[in-house]
């Protein structure tokens, strides 16, 4: 069965005396960045329960360091932190505390040609979906690459591809929940400037459960419109809308479509201090 949460906005102010200016710490070429945010959110229905939603301000801080390559051709950055999660609604079963690991690759030639790697590990946890059971332990892991071209300098034509990993700590769980999703598709899209993209994508995706004797397993279509860029002189944003549309292969009435939405931005005040914006609807898959 799928259930959706409403939109969840947030926001994460660095906190300065735990921020490196940039460069101001390397390791040969490779810059160090020690960072810490603070972020604010309020979801109206943290146990994704159609018929008895409740709502929870969460507050996460999060420490982490960042190292990063900046080279001219090739770019490369590893960034390793935890979230320090607190509700404000049943704080006993919904607190928590995860780690990760985000390591991310970029190759550009000056013929127009982009190559984007992404590979970012979770030891994460889902959401108590009630208030008597404890959130589910899970280790995550999600590659994704892309590759982009840019035509006259205006039009940009590419490919993608995701495959994302869940595995959970408790049996029942894995039984239930543990996955693969496997992501492909295309995208076209238009520069409106040189900072600023309009891009298209229609992707095709499935789901399968580890599990043989479960039955959810899915074949979905995403299609997306999104817009990247500078939105303000100090604000870079990413808006993405679109439809998803999944089909269940052996469970009949589950199938559903419904519109997906996305916003995330950062605003840059200073080297040491940014302030994040994000709004988020997607589709969950749950028991």
């Amino acid at each position: 069965m799928i259930k959706r949460t409403w939109c969840v906005i947030a926001f994460a102010v660095a906190a300065p005396m735990l921020s490196a200016a940039p460069g101001n710490l390397k390791l040969g070429m490779v810059e160090v960045h020690p960072y810490a945010t603070l972020g604010v959110a309020g979801d109206n229905n943290i146990y994704l329960d159609p018929t008895d939603p409740k709502s929870a301000v969460i507050i996460t801080f999060t420490p982490g360091v960042r190292f990063a390559y900046p080279g001219k051709v090739v770019k490369a950055s590893l960034d390793l932190n935890a979230d320090v999660i607190g509700y404000s609604y049943n704080p006993s079963s919904n607190n928590a505390l995860h780690q990760s690991a985000d390591l991310q690759v970029s190759v550009a030639s000056p013929a127009g040609f982009r190559l984007s790697l992404a590979n970012r590990f979770k030891n994460t946890t889902d959401p108590a979906y009630s208030e008597l059971v404890e959130r589910a332990k899970r280790m995550q892991d999600d590659l994704a690459v892309e590759a982009t071209y840019d035509i006259g300098g205006k039009f940009i034509a590419g490919a993608e591809a995701a495959l994302g990993n869940y595995s959970y700590e408790k049996q029942s769980y894995q039984l239930a929940l543990g996955r693969m999703d496997l992501r492909y598709g295309l995208l076209a899209g238009y520069r409106l400037s040189g900072k600023t993209a309009v891009t298209a994508g229609l992707s095709f995706g499935g789901i399968d459960y580890a599990e043989p004797a479960n039955l959810r397993d899915s074949g979905y279509l995403l299609m997306q419109l999104k817009v990247t860029g500078m939105l303000t002189p100090k604000t870079q944003g990413v808006l993405s809308v679109g439809q998803h549309a999944r089909t269940y292969k052996d469970l009949s009435g589950k199938d559903f479509s419904a519109p997906v939405i996305s916003l995330q931005s950062a605003t840059k005040f200073s080297d040491k201090t940014a302030l994040d914006l994000g709004i988020n609807r997607p589709g969950y898959e749950s028991i």
